[in-house]
């Protein structure tokens, strides 16, 4: 069976092109999208993006697209804040959920929370989000009105953000628009073509291709 040899400058010539630094990208969004994801923190997101535009225009394009829901910011891969495109998020955020991070007895013993519980308390938090951007404390507020989950109050009140990234994961809440701001809360359905969490047999499929 014949092989079709490829060079070293061959194969990083491709990479560039795929990572759209030979040919610019139309829009933040599609630069995102394929990517699947940039991260927040570490780096300079509005640089990466523009860097792979075709017409790069002001800084400040990230922004833009956060403030005008061509973008989403949630916590994502390895639990740290991302920007995604909202219409390839949910296959990820999926994946990312499949581990069910919540059903590990630490989490069980350490929240008080069962995983049958989390549906209701989900219902809750989506809630309050809905109206947002809201900021955690908001939630906080809200859960100190059921006996059930008023213990866990103080998580979303807190500075420590672990409790609130399963939610994220299962596309009950995103970040607020604003990264150089306060933690604020809301939908991720505010922006455009939010695609929500498919199932994750067809997640699995779509996050290969």
């Amino acid at each position: 069976m014949a092989t079709l040899a490829v060079t070293r400058r061959q194969a990083l010539w491709w990479r560039l092109g795929r990572q759209h630094l030979l040919a610019g990208a139309a829009d933040a969004t599609e630069v995102v999208r394929t990517l699947g994801a940039v991260s927040i923190f570490g780096s300079d997101p509005d640089l990466a993006v523009r860097r792979r535009l075709a017409s790069p225009g002001a800084p400040g394009e990230v922004q833009r697209a956060l403030d005008e829901g061509r973008l989403v910011r949630t916590f994502s891969f390895r639990g740290s804040v991302q920007l995604m495109a909202p219409d390839t998020a949910g296959t990820y955020l999926a994946l990312r959920a499949a581990g069910r991070q919540w059903a590990l007895r630490s989490w069980v013993d350490h929240y008080r929370l069962q995983p049958d519980e989390w549906p209701a308390l989900r219902e809750i938090v989506r809630g309050v989000v809905a109206a947002g951007p809201v900021p955690p404390q908001a939630v906080a507020d809200e859960l100190t009105r059921y006996p059930r989950f008023a213990h866990l109050a103080k998580e979303f009140a807190g500075p420590n953000h672990t409790f609130l990234k399963p939610f994220a994961w299962q596309g009950d809440l995103a970040l607020g628009p604003d990264p150089g701001g306060p933690l604020m809360l809301q939908s991720p359905a505010v922006a455009l073509h939010w695609g929500g969490i498919p199932d994750l047999d067809e997640a699995g499929r779509q996050a290969v291709l």
